[in-house]
């Protein structure tokens, strides 16, 4: 299928990812969304972080860039600010009839607030990596295309000004503003309720170890003969009761829309130990928030006590050199 024909496929917000995406892809117009993101926020001289905490309110500008893209243009004007493309973004996310990590889909079940404990817990762990990667390739295939294209934008703009390094201060803020629109229904803009807080763990983890995770989706011989027990115990999840088949099944055409971000060998380094969003401290203190939601606000503004609060509990240190 040419371009001209993607062109006319329908698009529309709030309808199943199934009945707009062509077959092997996401949409082009949210595709084109997602570079125009890009170049906007390339273009403005601050960084992603505090692009987020602007109290800026984008909802006008935002509905009349929803009518551009519902009309089917492909060029925006050059005055929109990020902050509107990425309010569209999380728009889109936040109407979709099941969240993009829906709980219970097809007849099968997805524990994410169990994986998102686990994150919570792990820096790294190739078990948690591997039950993450199946679950994910176990969602419709629409899903499993969009969250490809979605982490991987996410570290594309996280990343540092000339650097290849993820900066972990707007990998934090992407993860406040985006986590409820793709784990909860309802989603009701600018306010995250303590329950909802689980999920921060959980997109973390996904953006600072995509890299490895999407190498799990082809690992069936591996896991079958692993002789390592599961993460999960048996009366909180039913995933390995499931056959591995399907696993492998759904995203051998997914690469179209893998892109790789090179990102340096790990490798330790106190002083970056001392830089990342976990606490690095010996003692196990209590969780810490990190983001107060403004619940008086009438849209969506979300405040922030400091660009360097922690928001996961010192459950161990991280040494991972894409938060330098």
């Amino acid at each position: 299928m040419d371009d001209s024909n993607l062109l006319c496929i329908r698009f529309a917000f709030g309808v199943p990812l199934e009945d707009i995406f062509p077959p092997n892809g996401i949409h082009p117009r949210l595709k084109n969304l997602f570079n125009e993101t890009k170049i906007a926020l390339n273009n403005n001289p601050f960084p992603l972080s505090r692009i987020i905490k602007i109290r800026e309110k984008p909802l006008n500008t935002g509905l009349n860039l929803k009518e551009t893209l519902l009309s089917g243009q492909l060029r925006y004007k050059k005055d929109i600010q990020p902050l509107t493309f990425l309010w569209l973004i999380r728009h889109f996310l936040g109407v979709l009839p099941l969240p993009l990590f829906t709980k219970y889909s097809n007849g099968r079940k997805y524990n994410w607030d169990f994986l998102a404990s686990q994150c919570q817990k792990h820096r790294t762990c190739y078990q948690l990596d591997l039950e993450i990667s199946w679950a994910i390739h176990r969602l419709p295939k629409a899903h499993v295309v969009l969250i490809y294209t979605l982490i991987n934008f996410f570290r594309n703009i996280s990343l540092k000004r000339y650097s290849d390094k993820l900066d972990k201060t707007s990998v934090t803020a992407l993860v406040v503003y985006f986590s409820s629109s793709l784990f909860v229904r309802p989603y009701r803009p600018g306010f995250v309720i303590k329950a909802d807080r689980i999920y921060f763990h959980l997109l973390f983890y996904l953006i600072v170890n995509w890299q490895r995770i999407k190498r799990e989706k082809c690992e069936l011989l591996a896991t079958l003969d692993s002789k390592l027990p599961s993460i999960f115990e048996s009366d909180e999840s039913d995933v390995l009761e499931i056959a591995f088949a399907d696993f492998c099944c759904q995203t051998r055409e997914v690469s179209s829309v893998d892109r790789v971000i090179q990102v340096p060998e790990e490798e330790n380094n106190d002083e970056e130990e001392k830089s990342t969003i976990y606490s690095t401290k010996e003692s196990q203190k209590s969780e810490q928030p990190v983001e107060e939601v403004n619940e008086n606000c009438d849209y969506e503004e979300i405040s922030y006590k400091n660009s360097d609060a922690k928001i996961w509990k010192s459950y161990s240190k991280l040494t991972d050199p894409w938060l330098a």
